[in-house]
């Protein structure tokens, strides 16, 4: 292997941090079959790739996903993943990125129970973290007629089977149903 090739596969490794299946695809594309003296080593690599991923406040199965896209070993996967897990039960490392989240989702008009759904399924460990920093946030009615506002064109108010259309989409967005009921009466 030429000096040219070598340091074309080092600076593929040190940018992408490739699985090695995806290393030994790139370098079949220069007729080669073996590193011949390149040090890889696919454990350190797929650290990197879960330390970056928890730097974005990833959760787990997102991680594991994503991983596997990048055609690493699902069993190597797994084992490099048992080692991170008391980060990915550690609120702190998530707390950041969850309000954050939040408060996109709150800016988007979703309600309240749809942000407990959507973050419950991704992140199991913090119910509780999650369910507190919704409660602390502002009340449900406001993205609620900001949502109704967004839909009111396409129903006739006055019409009970497009009032009853309007309530079932409010519904189906995760408005409760009192709450409905109290934006009509108003």
């Amino acid at each position: 292997m030429n000096a040219y090739l070598r340091t074309r596969i080092e600076k593929y490794i040190t940018r992408y941090a490739p699985s090695r299946k995806r290393l030994f695809e790139y370098i079949w594309k220069f007729h080669l079959s073996s590193l011949d003296g390149i040090e890889y080593d696919e454990w350190i690599m797929l650290r990197i790739w879960i330390k970056s991923y928890l730097a974005l406040g990833k959760d787990r199965r997102y991680v594991e996903m994503k991983l596997l896209i990048k055609w690493f070993v699902k069993s190597d996967i797994v084992w490099a993943l048992t080692e991170f897990d008391e980060v990915f039960s550690d609120w702190n490392n998530f707390e950041g990125v969850l309000s954050q989240k939040i408060q996109s989702m709150v800016r988007l008009w979703k309600s309240k129970q749809r942000i407990l759904f959507d973050l419950w399924a991704k992140y199991p460990h913090f119910k509780n973290e999650i369910q507190t920093l919704i409660n602390d946030g502002e009340d449900d009615v406001w993205n609620l007629q900001k949502e109704f506002q967004k839909i009111q064109w396409r129903y006739n108010m006055n019409d009970r089977n497009d009032k009853n259309r309007c309530i079932a989409s409010l519904q189906r967005k995760w408005f409760r149903y009192s709450d409905i009921v109290s934006l009509f009466s108003d």
